[in-house]
Order: C-alpha cells, then structure tokens, then sequence
C-alpha cells in the first residue's frame, strides 16, 4: 500500500485522463489526489433478446455467481436461506480453483437444503442461463474501502437476465437498485436484515421488479458505457 500511494501521488497528476468503475472511487479518488476521473461501469453487452421469466407463487429461485473467495461473503447468502420460507431456493455458479473452500460452503449448505451448486458457465451464456431464476442475490460484507464501493459485473448482469435484485447496503450498488427500483436493499448484511427483507415478498412484487430490469436493460449497458467512453477519448484528443 505505501508503494501504491507513492506511485500515485508522483505520478497522477501528469495522466491526460483517467478512469474509474464507481462514483464513490471517483469521489475518493478527487479527494486525496485532486483528479476527477470519468466513471465506467462494468456493465456487458446488451441482450436484446431476453424477457423477464415468469415468476411462481410456491416457488422463488435466487441465484448468485461469482468467484468462490472467502472475502465474497457467501456464507451469509448461505446462512440467508435457512431463515427464509419454504419457496425460496438458491444457486450457486462458483469459479476458482480454491476446492476446500468450495467443500466447506457444499457442507455448510447441506445442512440447510434447497441449495444447489451448479458448473461454471461461460461469460457469453451467462445472462441466458440466469434468465430462468427470478432474483439476482449478493450480500458483499463491507471489509474494505474497495467492497463497500463495490460496483460488480454481477449487478448489471443480474439486469440483463432480466432479474429482481436482492443485495445488502453497499452503496454503490443500492443506489442503482433504489434508482431504478430493481428490487430490495436490505437494512444491514446481516442474514436476518436480508431474509426479512425477502420474506415480505409476494410473486407479484418480484415480477415487477424483473419488469422494471426489463426496462433499464439497455441503460444499463455496455451500450451506454460505451459512449462515455467514446466522449472521454474525444476530449483527451
């Protein structure tokens, strides 16, 4: 870390332009350093092609994928679904090479059931095949600057599969889900803040959610990001 902040506080001030994944990077960045970078979001290819599924009323299927990492917080998505109700169920697509950990989240989830653990699929399927589950799911513990500013892929992967969104309170991904109602902050990380939060829903109230990522799909794009981009090279020219 020293090394880092060395780096930078010699060098920034001599970058034509510079770019960053969220605002409140963006806003620290301007602070310590006195450089305002353009924001881009990691957001993919816009998917024309999908609708929202249609949602059952006995049966909600939440979905999470990512890397199996311990900072990553999955036990308490884990944990989350041994205090819901009997509809909800949760999937996992998990990548990383770390085996034991992955064996201890499988062991820690039998316990509870209606849990599963799917293959990897890859980055170009991805928004295909979380298009048949009904909500995008992930509570990411805030134990750094970087994971409380965590703007992931996965949140705007989660809109092109045309999914409600259920997260904890990090604030760069609440106010995307708060802006463009896409489904539900809980009022802390905990399992017990996410699970009444979730518990409360009906059918109907998640299918709305999934239409309104229907809506913003394309907003939400690389499509957009794309065009920040094209405006920041222009004006370094």
């Amino acid at each position: 870390l020293p090394y880092i902040k060395y780096i930078l506080t010699k060098y920034i001030r001599h970058l034509d332009g510079m770019m960053t994944v969220c605002e409140g990077i963006a806003a620290q960045y301007k602070k310590d350093f006195g450089v305002q970078p353009v924001v881009v979001t990691n957001a993919p290819d816009y998917h024309a092609d999908l609708a929202p599924s249609p949602v059952r009323k006995d049966r909600i299927r939440l979905v999470h994928h990512g890397v199996a990492h311990p900072a990553r917080s999955i036990e308490e998505m884990i944990d989350t679904v041994a205090l819901l109700d009997e509809r909800f169920t949760l999937d996992f697509y998990l990548v990383g090479n770390n085996e034991a950990y992955k064996n201890e989240l499988m062991a820690r989830a039998a316990k509870i059931g209606r849990i599963s653990f799917n293959e990897p699929v890859p980055m170009d399927s991805l928004s295909r095949v979380l298009n048949r589950y009904d909500i995008g799911f992930y509570i990411l513990m805030p134990i750094s600057f970087n994971t409380l500013h965590a703007l992931p892929n996965k949140l705007f992967e989660f809109v092109q599969a045309r999914l409600m969104i259920a997260i904890g309170p990090s604030p760069e991904m609440a106010s995307y889900v708060q802006k463009y109602s896409l489904g539900v902050v809980a009022k802390d990380f905990t399992p017990e803040s996410m699970a009444e939060s979730l518990n409360r829903l009906t059918a109907d109230d998640v299918a709305e959610f999934k239409r309104n990522s229907h809506k913003c799909a394309r907003q939400l794009s690389s499509e957009a990001q794309f065009t920040i981009m094209s405006a920041f090279f222009d004006s370094l020219v």
